[in-house]
């Protein structure tokens, strides 16, 4: 990751689509290579931990709406979202950021 003084212009970032991935980090304007695709076997851990990662996030669709504000007032004043402290939540990792 390489940090920049300043974000290139749109025309820049377009042209090098699939090549080079402008984002902020923390503030910070940063560039990476783009991520590549994981071509190998993944083992049946990860398979696992992938397919209850991705079950959760569907849970979260179903979540009575009523819980949100809550999860929102939690975040407030951080650069996390609701659905991250959730996320963080179901980690067991309830710490706030």
């Amino acid at each position: 990751m390489t940090r920049l003084s300043a974000m290139p212009p749109t025309a820049v970032i377009r042209a090098s689509r699939g090549a080079l991935d402008y984002y902020y980090w923390r503030g910070i304007p940063v560039c990476r290579t783009w991520p590549q695709k994981y071509t190998r076997q993944r083992t049946a851990a990860v398979q696992a931990s992938s397919a209850l990662f991705g079950a959760y996030l569907h849970a979260l669709t179903m979540l009575d709406p009523s819980l949100i504000p809550a999860w929102r007032t939690m975040v407030q004043d951080t650069d996390w979202t609701w659905r991250d402290m959730v996320v963080r939540a179901a980690y067991g990792h309830l710490n706030h950021p």
